[in-house]
């Protein structure tokens, strides 16, 4: 999110970007602007580190009359807010103080646009060793799709992945397909995305993709960006066998870093119908990580 590929993506589903920098240029930030008539405009700042830049963002608010700002860390916090048990991930980053960011007028915010919770694989180890990670239903699953003589492969067929969305959130897929093919157009050419489809068995009547999993790649991390299925895709466990392919596939480009791009995080009611597909990724191991809570600021009035 704060690399030049999405700022572009950004820009083109409307957005205005406005990128700054520290006086060394050692820290930028993307900023995301979204303008609305007679109101001004909705600032957001998504996974940034510290330090923040909190007087250029102020200034940024200030040209175009933003009436809220909200700032997304990328800082992963050490233990587990919720159970407030300590996890086993090192924290190398600062987290936001109090001070900081009250000093600015910012609070606390309720609601987030990245998720604040997910679960990263490490793609160092074998595969051997990865797999022995998951969760013996998991595994089974895997064997399933395998038995069931699902094939996975990789596609440039972007419209069959956005048919399947379509169709999986029926009758609001329409409302994805724009965005997505716009991520597609700005990703792939550079090899930062990669799409992989499942079809169905051979001996079928027409050999059509059940799932699919759509990947993003940036600075060593291989990002399950999005995914679907069919209902027979799910009875042929074809969805376990695209993570498993998903990973290899990102280990063998030489990422280190496998990312499921969100699970439910209670912190934040709005991710409770994130349950279903939560309780889906976690069956492949990894670890949980947390992300510092967003925080925003109100202008008032605008005009």
């Amino acid at each position: 999110r704060q690399s030049h590929d999405y700022a572009e993506f950004m820009e083109k589903l409307g957005w205005t970007v406005e990128r700054i920098c520290s006086s060394n240029h050692k820290t930028r930030h993307n900023i995301f602007i979204r303008r609305f008539p007679l109101l001004g405009s909705f600032i957001k700042v998504l996974r940034i580190k510290p330090p923040v830049l909190f007087a250029k963002i102020e200034e940024i608010a200030k040209k175009y009359r933003a009436y809220r700002v909200q700032i997304e860390p990328g800082i992963t916090i050490s233990n587990n807010p919720i159970s407030n048990e300590q996890s086993p991930m090192n924290n190398d980053q600062l987290i936001m103080t109090n001070d900081q960011y009250n000093k600015y007028g910012y609070k606390k915010a309720k609601n987030s646009f990245a998720p604040t919770r997910s679960i990263h694989i490490n793609l160092n180890p074998s595969e051997k060793k990865i797999v022995a990670g998951f969760s013996p239903e998991k595994r089974r699953a895997i064997r399933k799709a395998v038995k069931n003589k699902i094939k996975v492969c990789p596609s440039e067929d972007i419209n069959s992945f956005i048919d399947l969305k379509n169709r999986q959130l029926w009758p609001f897929g329409f409302l994805l397909s724009g965005e997505i093919k716009t991520l597609w157009k700005v990703f792939s050419p550079n090899g930062q995305a990669t799409l992989l489809l499942a079809f169905t068995p051979p001996g079928c009547e027409t050999e059509k993709p059940i799932a699919g999993v759509l990947l993003l790649f940036h600075d060593g991390v291989s990002y399950y960006w999005l995914a679907s299925s069919t209902a027979l895709g799910k009875k042929l466990s074809a969805p376990g066998l695209l993570v498993w392919e998903a990973i290899k596939f990102s280990r063998k480009r030489g990422y280190k870093l496998f990312d499921f791009e969100g699970v439910e995080d209670t912190r934040f009611p709005q991710t409770k119908n994130w349950a279903g597909f939560s309780k889906f990724k976690k069956g492949f191991g990894g670890e949980e990580i947390f992300y510092d809570g967003p925080i925003q600021k109100l202008f008032w009035p605008t005009l």
